[in-house]
């Protein structure tokens, strides 16, 4: 989407600001830079506005087209770190994903399954009497139903969409780094 995203994890405001926050930059470099050739690797973002969590080049049912008005994605940074975030703004022109789409992460080998759009927010449920996030929820029914090794990746998101649908406005997303990527089998 353009922008830059960040995990906040629960203790995100109880050091200096933005110590305790992931940055997709961070994420990117550790899932797709520095995973060794060869090496599968896939992650799950069952968080709120993940859409485009790990910044990679090729993402499935990632729209930008928004029937509500975009949710509120950010914590007000405390205001002795303004200058700092500026000085980051002026190093990083927001084109981070348009320059990793023209390098070598096509080779690597990485699929994110994310919780919903970047507009949305992810749902916590109960279900079957357990807690648990809506696409984890999802994701599980969808592969042990298609069989872990048996289906495609675009075909999990797709059995994983069709149980949110009608429970939950969340649409997961799946993104990897090449268009091949999504029609390789999952854990295969």
């Amino acid at each position: 989407d353009g922008k830059n995203e960040c995990l906040c994890p629960l203790d995100c405001q109880d050091g200096p600001w933005p110590e305790h926050v992931i940055l997709d930059n961070y994420i990117y470099k550790t899932f797709c830079e520095d995973l060794p050739d060869g090496v599968k690797c896939i992650c799950i973002f069952d968080c709120c506005h993940s859409g485009t969590m790990a910044d990679l080049s090729v993402c499935k049912e990632i729209s930008f087209d928004m029937e509500e008005a975009p949710k509120a994605r950010w914590l007000d940074p405390p205001e002795d770190c303004l200058e700092e975030l500026a000085a980051c703004e002026e190093r990083d022109p927001g084109d981070a994903m348009a320059e990793r789409a023209m390098g070598q992460a096509g080779e690597k080998l990485l699929w994110t399954f994310s919780g919903c759009q970047d507009h949305q927010t992810s749902a916590d449920a109960t279900i079957g009497g357990k807690r648990q996030g809506a696409l984890t929820w999802g994701l599980l029914d969808a592969l042990e139903s298609l069989g872990y090794s048996q289906a495609r990746y675009v075909d999990v998101l797709n059995a994983t969409k069709k149980r949110l649908a009608g429970k939950f406005k969340q649409i997961p997303g799946l993104s990897t780094t090449s268009e091949a990527n999504l029609r390789q089998f999952y854990m295969a």
